[in-house]
């Protein structure tokens, strides 16, 4: 499977509610997105609040999740589709406030001399 789309998705935890939201998103959550054809794997990451760049973000999770590029579209039908029923159900943990993006790639990955 080639992955050549990425969709990224920016989120918060509920406030007081980062253990909960943590548990049903890395038990729950991600089976659910990976279970869409077309969806190949996802990595989480949290903000490393000491190294980032000056300034506030909105954003205290992230998630990067490959797409094969032929299902980037009916990927992002499905996720509509399924937002908010059994099969994808949302969590009161997660902040109603989230973004996300597909983005195609146009190099590939660079490498330090």
């Amino acid at each position: 499977m080639s992955a050549n789309v990425i969709l990224m998705a920016l989120m918060n935890a509920a406030p007081g509610q980062d253990a909960a939201f943590n548990q049903w998103y890395e038990e729950r959550h991600l089976a659910d997105v990976l279970s869409i054809d077309g969806m190949v794997r996802a990595t989480r990451y949290r903000i490393a609040g000491a190294v980032h760049a000056e300034g506030t973000t909105p954003w205290a999770y992230l998630t990067i999740y490959e797409v094969e590029a032929a299902a980037a579209v009916s990927v992002a039908q499905e996720l509509g589709r399924r937002r908010g029923t059994p099969a994808l159900p949302m969590s009161g943990a997660m902040d109603e406030a989230r973004l996300g993006w597909f983005f195609e790639k146009i190099s590939e990955r660079s490498a330090a001399a």
